[in-house]
């Protein structure tokens, strides 16, 4: 769960530091005003996206920065901009390269692309093809562990008719 946000030259946001209470935030403002740059912030720490300097405040003279301390202790910084692009984990410098983000960011953050729900994503499942719904429907409810539970009670059944169908063989035999 995150604690707090601070925002430093990321977008409309020149300094903004958010304390979130637990449970559920709600965050109104004036349209234009920074509100989905906020969510933006996160997902930019979270996936590296959008890559590039556009999420730098135009005329900003510091590097862009994002600084994420959850409610268990840990802090993520996301830095942008001056010559800069690293990621911080408690203390730890990461170099950012490419578009992949480091496995402990990830890992303290604990968030992936279900948590996020951004201002022009179409609903969420409608989007996917047919497969992709059901593939993410079945590791939602660990279907292959269903499966295989399934596979090995039918092979019990088997065994079990079979050894039904020997018994009563022999109950005759001896009759």
């Amino acid at each position: 769960m995150i604690d707090t946000i601070l925002l430093e030259n990321f977008q409309a946001h020149e300094k903004t530091l958010l304390e979130l209470d637990k449970g559920v935030n709600v965050i109104v403002g004036e349209s234009d005003a920074g509100k989905s740059a906020i969510l933006r912030s996160i997902y930019w720490t979270v996936f590296g996206r959008p890559s590039g300097e556009s999420i730098i405040r135009q005329g900003a003279k510091e590097p862009c920065r994002v600084k994420i301390k959850t409610a268990d202790g840990h802090e993520v910084v996301r830095v942008r901009g001056c010559g800069q692009n690293k990621y911080e984990v408690d203390g730890e410098v990461y170099k950012a390269f490419n578009k992949s983000v480091p496995e402990d960011v990830t890992r303290t953050l604990n968030m992936d692309r279900l948590n996020f729900s951004l201002q022009l994503d179409p609903p969420f499942l409608f989007s996917m093809s047919g497969g992709d719904v059901a593939q993410y429907m079945n590791k939602l409810v660990d279907l292959e562990v269903i499966t295989s539970s399934l596979s090995r009670v039918n092979q019990m059944l088997h065994k079990s008719d079979d050894n039904a169908r020997s018994l009563e063989a022999s109950i005759e035999e001896k009759e």
